[in-house]
């Protein structure tokens, strides 16, 4: 992964965690969701391993959030990280 995938996965990571508990649902539903166990899905929400696209696509139904605003969200939690940092649209 490259030094931005490394800030942003965490991001992702740390943003779908905060709306499944705020939505209060568990992995065992998440994983019956994706088709997978609640192993992995545990490694997914910790950055164990990489999320497909479906699988993203699929928690930003679960958790009631557009791909488009879960980005605009993890997008400015990066550039308060980083304020001179400009990422394109």
């Amino acid at each position: 992964m490259t030094t931005y995938q490394n800030e942003i996965y965490p991001l992702l990571a740390k943003k779908l965690k905060f709306e499944l508990k705020r939505e209060n649902i568990h992995q065992s539903a998440v994983g019956k969701a994706l088709g997978i166990k609640q192993s992995a899905v545990s490694s997914l929400l910790n950055g164990k391993s990489n999320m497909t696209l479906q699988q993203f696509l699929t928690l930003c139904e679960l958790v009631h959030l557009l791909p488009e605003v879960f980005f605009k969200e993890v997008k400015a939690c990066l550039l308060s990280q980083h304020p001179t940092t400009q990422v394109k649209n």
